[in-house]
């Protein structure tokens, strides 16, 4: 596997990263707000992480509340038997839970102990948008991660991101950032930070790690009209190949991250990962994802990521993104039907739908993509329940 060197940090990054976030449950669903250690599959898990480890990934990004807040704990158990020293683990602070000064002290110490570690490689100030930012500013958030950096707590620091690209270079021009996170894929090449923010952290010297690089299984199951496209390519790629060869083709890409949930595709990703080097893509590649991409705008609805934040602050428990993918369905396959069985089944047994939303707001402060979620959900379930 090609590694990349990140940014000014020098450090020699594999292209792929492990996202510890969707790891598989016992129970085949998804990590929701009443999830233990106990529901993870965690001998799959082990297996999962550890192979690409072996054959070359070695970066590891996790966060405080990934997993419903066990992600740190079970990336120690990840990392025992000496793949600690294997990897540069990448995990964050939880903006949303600064409250006073001290918070963001008490909350390191706390992901150290978890993770079972006396260092962190990349440490992030995590999901910075306009609001979290004032906090971050009022608190003294930047005075303390660089006291960590100074005593040797973290190694280098960094910030995710999600807003527009003015606040972006305005964080950017604060403090002295060794790394940044953005979300990026061929779609989102103009939504947030976007191209030119990965190009101007680049100039700085900044490394990039991406988040998102397939929209949340958005770019995998594509539309009819954009699979179209894909399959009448002279050179066959599947369309997870696509989504990442694109980034990877990218130089001022450090690391792309996924988050994967089972052996296979694990393996699948990492055989990709072996043949990424930047430059690898020429002009008809990228003139098939341009008309792909075009084909992707054209039947756009709901822009959920399948992140999963906003579930953990839902009281009523629903797990928001299987109502918003049973929704898009209608609008990617033009199959209403389809979507109708998607909610009343699949939606259904995993989680309480649409229906039984109150619009209380409180998973929109959590949504990266600042989704109106509580406009959403009523037309979701007029639509298809």
């Amino acid at each position: 596997m090609e590694l990349r060197t990140l940014g000014k940090t020098g450090v020699k990054v594999s292209p792929l990263g492990f996202g510890i976030m969707r790891l598989p449950m016992k129970n085949g669903g998804r990590a929701t707000n009443d999830t233990t250690i106990e529901d993870v599959d965690m001998e799959q898990s082990i297996a999962m992480v550890r192979e690409a480890i072996d054959n070359g990934v070695n970066y590891l990004d996790t966060a405080y509340n990934y997993l419903n807040g066990k992600s740190e704990e079970i990336t120690a158990r990840i990392l025992e038997d000496g793949y600690r020293d294997k990897v540069h683990l990448a995990t964050k602070s939880p903006s949303w839970l600064w409250r006073e000064a001290g918070d963001f002290d008490r909350i390191l110490a706390e992901q150290l102990e978890r993770l079972k570690t006396d260092r962190i490689e990349f440490y992030l100030l995590h999901s910075i948008n306009g609001g979290t930012w004032k906090r971050a500013k009022r608190l003294g958030i930047l005075d303390d991660i660089q006291h960590a950096k100074a005593d040797g707590r973290i190694k280098y620091m960094g910030f995710s991101f999600h807003d527009d690209y003015e606040l972006f270079e305005e964080i950017l021009d604060a403090a002295p950032w060794d790394f940044v996170q953005i979300q990026l894929n061929y779609l989102d090449t103009d939504y947030q930070a976007g191209l030119k923010g990965l190009r101007e952290a680049a100039k700085r010297g900044l490394g990039v790690i991406v988040m998102e690089p397939l929209r949340g299984g958005y770019l995998v199951n594509a539309p009819t009209s954009a699979q179209e496209v894909f399959d009448a390519a002279p050179i066959k790629r599947s369309n997870v190949e696509w989504g990442l060869d694109w980034l990877w083709n990218l130089p001022e890409v450090s690391v792309v991250l996924s988050g994967m949930s089972n052996l296979e595709q694990t393996r699948q990703n990492v055989a990709l990962a072996n043949k990424a080097h930047a430059g690898m893509l020429g002009d008809e590649d990228l003139a098939v994802i341009a008309r792909a991409k075009q084909a992707f705008d054209e039947c756009a609805a709901i822009p959920c990521t399948g992140c999963n934040y906003c579930v953990e602050y839902c009281p009523n428990h629903i797990v928001i993104p299987n109502n918003f993918t049973a929704y898009n369905l209608n609008f990617i396959y033009n199959d209403l039907q389809m979507a109708r069985d998607n909610y009343a089944n699949e939606v259904g047994n995993f989680g309480r739908r649409a229906e039984d939303c109150i619009s209380c707001g409180l998973c929109e402060e959590h949504c990266p993509q600042h989704i109106k979620i509580s406009e959403w959900m009523p037309k979701v379930h007029e639509l298809l329940g």
